[in-house]
């Protein structure tokens, strides 16, 4: 797939075609992660959610830390 470089204000932008969004499930307003990897760059999904994920988990774990020790047990 070829996509041109727009320039939007100062800034050189490439707009991505909604079946790219759509492959990558990213929606407006959603980061990605650019990575340069020995074949070229590679766009993935930021992964955010799973720091947002962990500090969820973490809470949890000390609300719950009684009730949790005990199932370990």
């Amino acid at each position: 797939m070829e996509l041109t470089i727009t320039k939007i204000g100062d800034e050189s932008c490439i707009i991505l075609p909604q079946e790219v969004l759509d492959r990558l499930n990213l929606h407006t307003g959603d980061t990605v992660q650019v990575t340069d990897t020995p074949e070229g760059l590679t766009l993935s999904p930021s992964e955010d959610y799973f720091d947002e994920a962990m500090a969820h988990v973490e809470q949890v774990m000390k609300e719950d830390a009684v009730a949790l020790k005990r199932l370990a047990e």
